[in-house]
């Protein structure tokens, strides 16, 4: 499967003799060919949406078939390219548990205000989330975070159990 950059020319419902079929026409920006890509569905939402001008993201199938990704265009695409991560989020706190301001945190603080900075900025990244999304990640990241911190006081039971040591700090 292929990726291309397409602008969209119209969205037109087309008669066909499988039936009324929605198409959105678009014209690929690498070499200015003409493709269609087709929609069972008359109020798919997605093809809706688009107006002529328009600049969409598509995907061409092993059998040249089109169809539109679904997801948000990226807000970084007057050339400015990628940011680096450090000037984006400058305040990503030291692995020892401090943030840049020397005050002390906790790795859940730590990892909820990663997690909350992530979601909430743009990042300059190309491939930006929708809300549904952003939500989601959230969910999974704190449910991973759950899954870990479990692991550690299973690891540290054991390690109790048995007589060794176990330093908090090995953890960072």
């Amino acid at each position: 499967m292929k990726t291309h950059q397409a602008e969209v020319i119209n969205c037109v419902i087309a008669n066909t003799k499988y039936g009324r079929k929605l198409v959105l026409n678009c014209k690929l920006l690498s070499d200015n060919s003409q493709v269609a890509c087709w929609s069972n569905e008359l109020g798919n939402k997605l093809y809706r949406s688009k107006h002529k001008g328009d600049i969409v993201e598509l995907i061409e199938s092993d059998k040249g078939k089109y169809s539109v990704l679904d997801r948000e265009p990226p807000h970084n695409i007057g050339g400015e390219g990628l940011k680096p991560i450090k000037d984006i989020m400058p305040n990503i706190p030291k692995s020892n548990g401090y943030l840049n301001n020397g005050t002390t945190t906790t790795t859940t603080q730590v990892a909820s205000s990663a997690v909350d900075d992530y979601l909430s900025n743009d990042l300059g990244l190309p491939e930006l989330l929708t809300d549904k999304q952003k939500h989601d990640l959230s969910k999974l990241t704190q449910e991973r975070a759950k899954l870990l911190v479990f692991c550690i006081e299973t690891m540290k039971n054991e390690m109790d159990a048995k007589g060794f040591e176990f330093y908090e700090n090995s953890v960072h």
